[in-house]
């Protein structure tokens, strides 16, 4: 409901959703705005993080950085 009130009041040409992996929200991004979606970096890192132990996420986190991770699309 409050995706639809904002295009109500005029938002409009989404084309990328960037969030959290919650449900209802990716379900509601294709749906109301039709828009693409994509989960934030910082979610994905949490969880990625979560999943390591203590003596890997060094270098977990080291190995996704941005300037170690290409864009999509991008030859490294």
């Amino acid at each position: 409901e409050f995706l639809r009130s904002l295009m109500r009041r005029g938002l409009r040409g989404f084309k990328l959703v960037i969030s959290d992996a919650h449900l209802g929200l990716k379900a509601a991004a294709a749906k109301a705005l039709k828009a693409t979606w994509q989960r934030c970096r910082m979610h994905f890192m949490r969880n990625a993080l979560a999943h390591a132990n203590k003596t890997q996420r060094r270098m977990v986190s080291s190995s996704m950085s941005p300037d170690r991770v290409p864009a999509r699309g991008v030859s490294p």
